[in-house]
């Protein structure tokens, strides 16, 4: 009897041991699946973001930027032989501020807005001997760019611009007067003369992902400007040779992109 007992008991933790390492097997089993589907899902994700965002086709972007730049202008001395020789001449090259903004596709055609405005002036001499002169340069149009390159860091584009724009030259100069009692004083005196345009400039736009949404801009190109060979002063249309504001420029800025 006591034996009988023993060897079913001896039966029983065989059986209670075998089920329990089913059971564990089968638990190991199901979380081994458990880990495949949820790795499946992730890889799916990632891949579909990938296609989402580097695929040919990107969401749509808006770019703004602004920064300053250098201006050369190849044909001033066309305006310096113009300038009377009291007067002194205008530099070739002069600063300016561009700004931009565009909306398009990351991978793509896009389009906006470009504007650029830049000053000169050079005096000299004092008194009755003074006389300054300041080029003043305005352009505003619109904005076309097709992507050439693009990753995550770099966005490469060749665009063109094109549009109107507006020179003004203005001459200062003091000449001596006769006040009350005969006193002398000095009355400043200017010139203003102003001329419309055209332009077309072909560039190449180059922006550099820094932190978030913020981004560095690099831009370069060639101004070709066209117009009538009038300036106006006073409201008065003078007839003149034409000074073209013509000439290469580059710009560095800071912008965002969203």
């Amino acid at each position: 009897m006591f034996y009988h007992l023993k060897t079913v008991g001896f039966a029983v933790l065989i059986f209670v041991f075998l089920f329990s390492g089913f059971i564990q097997a089968n638990g190991e089993e199901i979380k081994q699946e458990d880990q495949t589907i949820e790795q499946e899902q992730v890889d799916n994700y990632e891949v579909g973001m990938e296609i989402l965002f580097q695929g040919p086709i990107r969401p749509a972007r808006i770019y703004y930027n602004y920064g300053l730049g250098y201006l050369n202008l190849q044909k001033i001395e066309n305006l310096n032989e113009r300038i009377p020789e009291d007067f002194p001449s205008l530099s070739n090259g002069m600063l300016v501020r561009r700004w931009n903004s565009i909306v398009g596709f990351g991978d793509g055609w896009r389009a906006g807005w470009v504007k650029t405005h830049g000053s000169q002036n050079q005096s000299k001499g004092t008194g009755e001997e003074f006389r300054q002169i300041t080029y003043d340069l305005e352009m505003g149009g619109v904005l076309i760019e097709k992507t050439v390159y693009i990753d995550p860091l770099v966005d490469l584009a060749l665009g063109a611009a094109g549009g109107r724009g507006t020179h003004q030259v203005k001459l200062l100069f003091t000449q001596p007067q006769t006040g009350e009692m005969d006193n002398p004083w000095q009355d400043p005196v200017s010139s203003n003369l102003s001329q419309p345009f055209y332009f077309f400039q072909p560039q190449i736009n180059a922006r550099f992902r820094l932190m978030g949404p913020f981004i560095g801009h690099i831009q370069g190109g060639y101004s070709f400007t066209l117009g009538r060979n009038r300036w106006v002063i006073e409201r008065e249309e003078i007839s003149d040779e034409r000074f073209r504001a013509d000439g290469f420029h580059f710009s560095a800025g800071l912008g965002v992109r969203f």
